[in-house]
């Protein structure tokens, strides 16, 4: 009896498919963490992306933020960020006045043209943008800066991970604000 557990406790035979079944499930583990954060990572930059193109659209493009023209402008930088990916969500607001929400690959404007004729010294309320009352242009604002034209852009998506590794979907938001003026 005590011979054969002693050559029971000697014997190796099988003992890198054993090894190699633990790793194995290490190794898929941190593999599928890695595509989920990578996706994570790659979809913020996206938008990040598609944000800052719409920004550097605004400033190029800043003699158009009045009262004929800034209803165009808030559907093409909505459409910018549209385009870039159809599951961001969210608005672009042309100095309190024309408001693009973009939803599903596509922005549609709504609101009136007349208030980005005027100046502004928008503060920042937490999540939203106060815009205060029309101010003369180039007036030092109360919150340091000077008042002028601005296009505020805050937009949003959920990234749901593939191999669930991180427990749930997340909501993904990224917002500007460019004094174009």
């Amino acid at each position: 009896m005590r011979a054969s557990a002693r050559r029971f406790l000697r014997d190796t035979k099988g003992v890198i498919a054993i090894e190699f079944a633990v790793f194995a499930v290490v190794f898929i583990i941190l593999m599928g963490a890695i595509v989920d954060f990578g996706g994570l990572a790659f979809t913020r930059f996206r938008m990040e992306n598609a944000v800052s193109a719409a920004s550097n659209y605004a400033l190029v493009n800043g003699e158009s933020i009045n009262a004929t023209g800034a209803a165009t402008l808030a559907a093409a930088i909505g459409s910018i960020i549209a385009s870039a990916d159809s599951g961001i969500s969210g608005k672009v607001v042309v100095n309190n006045g024309p408001e693009a929400t973009i939803s599903g690959g596509n922005a549609t404007v709504a609101g009136s043209a007349s208030p980005a004729a005027s100046c502004y010294c928008p503060s920042n309320n937490g999540s939203s943008i106060n815009w205060g009352g029309a101010v003369t242009c180039d007036e030092p604002c109360p919150s340091g800066g000077l008042a002028g034209k601005f296009v505020t852009i805050d937009v949003k998506r959920t990234y749901t991970p593939l191999f669930l590794f991180l427990d749930e979907a997340r909501e993904i938001a990224v917002s500007a604000t460019v004094q174009a003026k």
